[in-house]
């Protein structure tokens, strides 16, 4: 039975708000589920125990449960609760459905300009650039002065490459406010910056001005690292992202402590005996590109989705989900991150395969191979060649200085927090180290490593081996890969209209005293490379 919630909403006592409030908190999801169930039946005209209900199945990875509530609310028509119902069959891998409900929902959006920017993320989020796009446009058309939504379609413009067109919208937003942090940031790395065009005094200004908001420090901080950077002005540039970084680290909260017993427990999981690939090609039409973020997965993505039986799926989610709902689903989880390492170690893996396949598959492509470019499917090699083992996987390695310096000066919208202090970085460098040897270990030659420098000093030898790895011919689409057309949503977005250069090598050097503690910590750890 779905619940149903009225519309007609009595309070609950403040009790209960206190005890759903302490089992989120604690990450309680399955206290926090029987509650809302308790408490559905005690108030039934109530809507905060369906909205337990739905926390506690979305955080349990029982996406078909959310899904049924969603559908069994009595408002569920109404816009907010559609917008939900696509984030739900999202998560439940029918991604024909989300889009077709995307789809209709655009009908019912009319002069809403909100409403079209709530469309546009769902469909940035299924990698439907062109369409997020046009919906970010006509929130625009619809609602002039909104600097959010002129920013939000800025930033789409950027990942289709329109490049001079968002900084003009960047510009109309900095000319309105002169304090919106993430407009100056997105514009400073829309190009090199020159000593007769840049910016680096107009966000200092910013900064006198508006510097004592956090969130728009950060993305000052990091604007004007970038321009200073540019300039050849390192010091003053290092010592930007450096403020700017503190600040973001403050914020977050973030142990890196976390994710290292996460890696280290990946490893015990899946052993050398549980890693064996399976006979089969299952999963011979997929690529993954792995690897450190910044280390070049982008460039080898856009290389790669330049031949013409090749769509790149971008960096997508669907892996991951794919093991949340195949682990959900045994109703045995409790939310706990290394409880679920343990069972998707546990569980079969053609059931995790399938998941997977039958999502990816449901994204328009064309093309007989698709690529999934998420660099932290790297913590999932294991059950990758367990559950596809007919699958190519490429990892990425880069200079590990070098490395972190372009993870330290870049301010990520989601994701990575580990960026944000030096010794962070160091850690999880090592961490990523010691798994990768891991899988070496255990997988042998199942899978190809590229080293960004190789690939930027002999891009056409290199380029040849990622074909002759992909089974695929080499065509003159992959070495002019920066005139493909196709989005890109990545921190690389702008880098890979260019085409291919070794500024980026040993940019470290620069900063050679300030990374010095980073360095010595991976050199103690035994981590060799040349300095």
């Amino acid at each position: 039975m779905p619940y149903v919630a009225s519309e007609v909403a009595p309070p609950l006592p403040p009790s209960a708000h206190r005890r759903a409030q302490r089992a989120v908190h604690a990450g309680r999801w399955q206290e926090l589920l029987a509650q809302g169930r308790r408490l559905q039946a005690d108030y039934p005209g109530a809507r905060e125990p369906t909205e337990f209900v739905i926390e506690a199945h979305r955080r349990l990875g029982q996406f078909d449960e959310l899904r049924q509530v969603l559908v069994g609310m009595s408002q569920s028509q109404s816009f907010g609760n559609q917008l939900r119902l696509v984030d739900a069959h999202i998560h439940c891998g029918d991604i024909d459905q989300a889009m077709a409900l995307l789809n209709q929902l655009e009908v019912r959006a009319g002069s809403n300009p909100s409403k079209w920017a709530q469309l546009a993320e769902r469909h940035a989020h299924l990698g439907q650039h062109q369409s997020a796009h046009a919906c970010h446009r006509r929130s625009v058309d619809l609602a002039p002065d909104r600097n959010d939504l002129r920013y939000n379609l800025a930033t789409s413009l950027l990942t289709v490459g329109e490049l001079s067109q968002a900084e003009q919208q960047l510009d109309r937003v900095i000319q309105s406010d002169y304090a919106d942090g993430d407009a100056w940031y997105a514009r400073s790395t829309l190009r090199r910056q020159q000593p007769a065009h840049n910016h680096v005094e107009g966000i200092a200004e910013a900064l006198r001005q508006h510097g004592d908001r956090p969130s728009t420090a950060i993305a000052l901080h990091y604007a004007h690292g970038k321009e200073l950077e540019d300039l050849g002005r390192h010091h003053e540039a290092f010592s930007a992202f450096s403020r700017g970084a503190a600040i973001r680290k403050h914020r977050l909260g973030y142990r890196v402590e976390q994710d290292v017993l996460a890696m280290q427990h990946i490893t015990r999981s899946f052993g050398s005996r549980d890693t064996v690939s399976p006979s089969g090609d299952r999963g011979n039409d997929r690529i993954f590109v792995v690897g450190l973020p910044r280390t070049g997965t982008t460039l080898v993505d856009r290389i790669l989705s330049s031949h013409s039986d090749v769509a790149s799926l971008g960096e997508t989610s669907d892996l991951a989900l794919s093991v949340l709902r195949t682990v959900g689903r045994t109703g045995r989880w409790s939310g706990n991150k290394l409880q679920l390492i343990d069972m998707s170690a546990r569980v079969d893996p053609a059931l995790i395969g399938d998941e997977y396949l039958r999502a990816t598959g449901q994204y328009p492509a064309g093309t007989r191979v698709r690529l999934d470019k998420t660099p932290l499917n790297f913590l999932y090699l294991g059950l990758i060649r367990r559950a596809l083992p007919g699958a190519r996987i490429i990892h990425v390695r880069r200079h590990p200085v070098d490395s972190a310096f372009a993870m330290f000066k870049t301010l990520f919208r989601m994701g990575y927090p580990f960026s944000y202090d030096l010794d962070d970085l160091a850690t999880y460098i090592l961490a990523h180290d010691a798994l990768m040897e891991h899988w070496r270990s255990t997988h042998g030659e199942d899978y190809l490593e590229v080293h960004y420098e190789d690939l930027v000093a002999e891009p056409e030898t290199q380029t040849g081996r990622l074909a002759e790895f992909c089974g695929l011919e080499i065509q003159n689409a992959m070495r002019d890969f920066h005139r493909n057309p196709s989005p890109s949503a990545t921190a690389s977005a702008a880098q890979v209209r260019e085409p291919i250069h070794s500024g980026s090598v040993n940019r470290w050097r620069h900063h050679r005293d300030a990374l010095a503690p980073l360095i010595e910590r991976l050199a103690r750890h035994g981590m060799e490379f040349p300095l």
